[in-house]
């Protein structure tokens, strides 16, 4: 589907929240792809299964086991889980055609449409620019930054890209030298969030 922007969403343990941010988001983007993610161990697939095909998503079952990365494990459990994350990324950007990418989060409200995408690369909440939830990206400026990342590399060098993915993601738009900016659409509890916004970050009724 040809729509301005798609979605990229690993639910967590929340299935209240994410039939609510599934069904809040469709009132906004009624066609834009949805590329839900799911770890093939999980025992709870069907019921989710079933909502992301109530809503028209893309249900992506993956081997790999993401689910929650702890920063205690060991470089080896979180360098295959940040590989995972990227390859699915890269599977998302591959297969379909909006010229924007975010990151969606069981904590993340689409309040309206977005009307101001980032004049940059890559749009986040706050100044030091980690692209987490609610963040937004260039589809095909991802593409390009990770054909020339290597991951573990990423890892060893940057400060908590052991086990952070937000980190990891921002550093492989920084090696490409790809622009960020502190998005205005995005807001978050105490930042941004008295101003006109159509994306928040940190709704948590539901968990």
């Amino acid at each position: 589907m040809e729509n301005s922007i798609s979605f990229i969403y690993a639910p967590y343990i929340y299935f209240d929240a994410y039939r609510f941010a599934l069904d809040n988001l469709r009132k906004y983007y009624p066609d834009s792809d949805v590329f839900i993610y799911f770890d093939s161990f999980r025992d709870d697939i069907e019921k989710y299964k079933e909502v992301a095909l109530e809503y028209n998503c893309k249900f992506i079952l993956r081997d790999e086991k993401v689910f929650y990365t702890d920063r205690n494990d060991s470089f080896e459990i979180n360098s295959k889980k940040m590989i995972e994350i990227s390859n699915r990324l890269i599977y998302s950007c591959e297969n379909t055609k909006s010229e924007w990418m975010m990151i969606f989060e069981d904590d993340v409200l689409i309040k309206k449409r977005i009307e101001n995408f980032p004049k940059a690369d890559v749009g986040t909440s706050r100044y030091y620019f980690r692209p987490g939830g609610g963040s937004v990206f260039k589809r095909l400026a991802y593409l390009d930054a990770i054909k020339k990342a290597d991951i573990p590399k990423i890892m060893e060098h940057t400060i908590n890209a052991t086990w952070a993915a937000d980190v990891v993601l921002e550093h492989v738009f920084r090696l490409n030298e790809a622009t960020f900016e502190e998005w205005e659409e995005l807001a978050e509890p105490g930042h941004r969030d008295n101003f006109p916004h159509s994306v928040y970050h940190g709704f948590k009724n539901l968990y």
